[in-house]
């Protein structure tokens, strides 16, 4: 009987990227961390700027975790900024590092406070000119009172609406002024002017009105009548 023994031997393959390290965007002084991960723990990796090899020392830290490797960057300064590679057997991946500087830092955040100025500053522009356009027009109605129709112990609603603020109301039944009471109910909000009538009864039937006057005297009225219907 014969024995015949074969050994064959095959070479390792290479490990594989899972995962590539990403463009960074630091300030002048912070740490920078390139992180990617391969397909094998055991596999090294080398890191590389401009073709020489990164090792740990004063300026960088080399990790290797499991299947994650990391390049630390300490203190970055300006002169940090560049293309940062790294290589797994023959494949390769590059990732490039912003240093921002503590005087572009303060350009920026200028920047930022000169626009945020500019923007408060054009909206109180504006504000101040429609302000201005409301209080030189001159005052008038734009929706009048108008006529109501309703039946015995149902509830008036009277609403007149002007184009600018600040004009007072009065109100009026038959020419002879009304006030809020139990009755009455007079509102005002922004534009409009509201008159509400409670309880509806025959002999609230009549003619309503409301005058109302700026601060620059200006007046305005409108009217309309009220019929109440019995049950």
């Amino acid at each position: 009987m014969f024995l015949i023994s074969c050994n064959f031997f095959f070479p390792e393959l290479a490990a594989e990227f899972i995962s590539k390290p990403q463009n960074l965007e630091i300030l002048e002084g912070e740490k920078a961390e390139f992180v990617c991960s391969i397909s094998k723990e055991s596999f090294p990796v080398q890191w590389k700027r401009d073709d020489k090899t990164l090792e740990s020392g004063d300026k960088y830290d080399v990790i290797a975790d499991g299947k994650k490797r990391v390049l630390v960057v300490k203190d970055a300064t300006l002169q940090d900024m560049g293309t940062y590679v790294v290589m797994v057997g023959a494949a390769r991946a590059a990732a490039h590092l912003t240093v921002i500087g503590k005087f572009v830092l303060a350009f920026r955040v200028f920047c930022l406070f000169v626009c945020f100025v500019f923007v408060f500053t054009t909206l109180i522009i504006i504000h101040t000119i429609k302000s201005c356009r409301l209080l030189s027009e001159k005052l008038r109605i734009v929706v009048p009172l108008k006529d109501t129709r309703v039946k015995e112990q149902q509830e008036v609603v009277f609403n007149c609406e002007v184009n600018t603020e600040g004009a007072k109301a009065k109100w009026f039944r038959n020419e002879e002024a009304i006030f809020d009471s139990s009755k009455y109910i007079i509102l005002q909000k922004d534009l409009v002017y509201t008159l509400r009538i409670r309880d509806a009864h025959l002999d609230d039937q009549a003619n309503y009105n409301v005058s109302l006057t700026n601060h620059r005297g200006e007046n305005v009225k409108s009217a309309a009548n009220l019929i109440v219907e019995g049950k």
